[in-house]
């Protein structure tokens, strides 16, 4: 279980499900960002930061 969304400018990014882990995908599948948060998500939405 996790999920994954289209980016504007070509990448993925998405949560890993149980596994703790949020990370992003270049256009190309190259690894752009990955973070360990406390707890698995099945749902990781990428918004600006305020």
């Amino acid at each position: 279980m996790g999920n994954a969304h289209g980016l504007s400018n070509g990448g993925v990014f998405g949560g890993w499900g149980s596994s703790p882990h949020i990370s992003e995908f270049s256009r190309s599948g190259e690894l752009v960002y990955d973070a360990t948060l406390p707890v698995g998500t099945y749902r990781a939405y990428l918004g600006a930061w305020p």
